[in-house]
């Protein structure tokens, strides 16, 4: 794999992660950001590219998201209120 065409951060966070200065998964949120792919991300580490699942997915569950929102003030507040009434809906229509 050629790295010139690499952005250079890249190359900065594959030396971080040798270093132990920097996890793997950080390594994939960054070098994807910058534009690289997954697949080159984990070249650049050695790694073999995962492969996907082959199970189909089942119906029902829980999604589960992290998510940061700076937002502030009444707009902030507008948003909160709509995932608080969104949460209250979805239980309600599971019958919880």
């Amino acid at each position: 794999m050629t790295t010139d065409r690499l952005h250079t951060a890249a190359l900065m966070h594959r030396t971080e992660v040798a270093r132990g200065r920097m996890s793997r998964r950080e390594f994939l949120t960054r070098t994807t950001a910058l534009g690289v792919s997954a697949g080159a991300a984990y070249a650049l580490l050695g790694l073999a590219q995962p492969v996907r699942a082959q199970e189909t997915p089942r119906k029902g569950g829980t999604l589960r998201m992290e998510m940061e929102t700076r937002a502030e003030g009444s707009a902030h507040r507008r948003l909160v209120a709509d995932l608080e009434r969104h949460a209250r809906l979805a239980r309600i229509s599971r019958g919880v």
